[in-house]
This record gives C-alpha cells, structure tokens and sequence, in this order.
C-alpha cells in the first residue's frame, strides 16, 4: 500500500487524476462543460483509492475494502463554489472528510490552490525525467 509513498510518485500517479478532476469541476464552475454533466464516475483498484487518499493527505493506513469509494465534489452555494471530499469503506454512510489546511467545505479556489502541487503540467516530460527520480524510489516502490 505504499505506491505513492513520496511527493513525486503522489504527482505522477494520481496528479493526472486529480487533473482531469479539477478541470471538471472549473469547466462546470464557469457553466462551459462540454458535453455537460453532472457526474463523473471513475472506477479503481484498492491501490488507486489508497494512493488517492495519500495524495490529498487523508490517508489512514488500511487496505481499502472492496467497494470503497472516495466522493469529490463541487457543490455551489448561493454564487460560490466548493468541494467536499467524502470517503466510504464500510456499510456505514460516507465519512466528511476535510482536506488538510481547509474546511470541510474547501472553496474551488482553494482546492485548486492546494492541490497545485499534485498537479503535473506535463505528465510525460516529468514521468520521464529520469533526473528528479531516483534509482532508491523506483527499486523501494517494488521492494515493500
């Protein structure tokens, strides 16, 4: 459950994700989405949904149970928008989760804003930057 163990793997394998999300939810935002829709939904191994949760800084160690599901969300209140990240792995309703130096209810811009740092400007050129990697974080990745 360690795949996304440091800052760079967490960019390179869920920033794409949290990517794509985020563009959603800006496109929404600005009522330009194209074609509009109101859910996205995105199936994944436990081991996506574990390194989801240690990219936004939520995780708690455990192996997520089959079914579970990570919920993010843009909600607009009156003219503003938010997102609120929700995590079910039990029968139990959804768990409010509250992304770190945010509230429960995080503002879009601030999501955003906090999230820069996950987000790869272009997946390919840093994937493959060989210099930023080192031999100890590949061969640890496959290790543990």
């Amino acid at each position: 459950m360690l795949e996304s163990y440091n800052k760079i793997l967490q960019r390179l394998k869920s920033g794409p994700l949290v990517k794509e999300m985020i563009h959603h939810m800006v496109k929404k935002a600005q009522n330009t989405l194209q074609p509009d829709r109101k859910l996205w939904i995105y199936s994944a191994h436990d081991e996506t949904v574990a390194n989801m949760l240690m990219t936004l800084d939520l995780f708690e160690p455990h192996c997520p149970p089959y079914a579970a599901l990570i919920l993010i969300e843009l909600r607009r209140k009156e003219d503003q928008y938010f997102v609120t990240i929700s995590y079910k792995n039990t029968t139990k309703e959804p768990r409010l989760m509250t992304l770190p130096n945010c509230a429960t209810l995080c503002p879009l811009n601030e999501f955003i804003n906090l999230t820069k740092n996950i987000v790869p400007e272009d997946w390919e050129k840093e994937c493959f930057n060989r210099n930023e990697i080192s031999f100890s974080d590949i061969i640890g990745n496959y290790c543990i």
